[in-house]
C-alpha cells in the first residue's frame, strides 16, 4: 500500500468517527426523551390506579434498583436526600417493588458517589443531599479534537480528561490557552 492509500483510509476513518459521534449524540437525546416519557407515564399509571381502586401495577422491565435511582436523580433535576429519592421513586411507580427501599437507597448512594455519578451538595435538616453529575461522555467536538490531535503527532490518540456535562470541550494538550502549534 502507498502513503496515499493510508492517508485516504485515515481520512475515511476520521469521517466515519465524526458520523458515529453524531449518531451517538442523537441516540443520547432520544434516550433522555424516552426516559422522561417513561417517568411521566409511570406517574400517571400510579395516580390512575389509586383512583380506579386497582392493585399496584407491577411493570416487568430490566430496570434494577441502581438504574431506577439513577433515573430518579436525572429526572428530578434538583439536589435530593435519600428520603427525597424514595419519594420520587414512589411517585414514578416504584412503591413496594423493593422491600426496604430507603435502606437500599442508602446502600446505593455511596456506590454512585464513588463512581462519580453523584456528588454531595450539603446537609438539609440533618439529611445529606446529592446531585446528579452523570457519566462523563465525550462530546462530538472532544472526540474530533482527539482525532485531529492524533493526526498531528506520531503518538496514539491522547486521553481526554473527564468533564462534567455542559463543560466546554478542550483539546488534550490544553493548558488554559491555545494549544502550541506542532512542528
Amino acid at each position: 500500500m502507498t502513503t496515499d492509500t493510508y492517508k485516504q483510509a485515515l481520512k475515511q476513518a476520521k469521517a466515519d468517527l465524526v458520523e458515529q459521534v453524531a449518531v451517538l449524540g442523537t441516540a443520547q437525546d432520544s434516550a433522555k426523551k424516552a426516559e422522561k416519557a417513561i417517568v411521566e407515564l409511570r406517574q400517571t399509571i400510579a395516580a390512575l390506579q389509586v383512583l380506579c381502586g386497582e392493585p399496584e401495577f407491577v411493570e416487568e422491565d430490566a430496570l434494577g434498583l441502581t438504574d431506577a435511582i439513577r433515573m430518579a436523580f436525572r429526572t428530578a433535576a434538583r439536589d435530593m436526600s435519600a428520603h427525597d429519592i424514595r419519594e420520587h421513586m414512589e411517585g414514578m411507580g416504584y412503591a413496594g417493588r423493593w422491600g426496604n427501599l430507603l435502606a437500599s437507597i442508602h446502600t446505593v448512594i455511596p456506590r454512585l458517589h464513588k463512581k462519580g455519578e453523584i456528588e454531595p451538595t450539603g446537609n438539609v435538616n440533618g439529611k445529606d443531599t446529592y446531585r446528579w453529575v452523570g457519566h462523563p461522555i465525550p462530546t462530538q467536538n472532544a472526540l474530533l479534537d482527539r482525532v485531529l490531535a492524533a493526526g498531528r503527532s506520531s503518538r496514539a490518540i491522547p486521553v481526554m480528561e473527564e468533564r462534567k456535562p455542559g463543560q466546554a470541550p478542550r483539546p488534550p494538550n490544553w493548558k488554559g490557552g491555545l494549544p502550541a502549534p506542532k512542528k
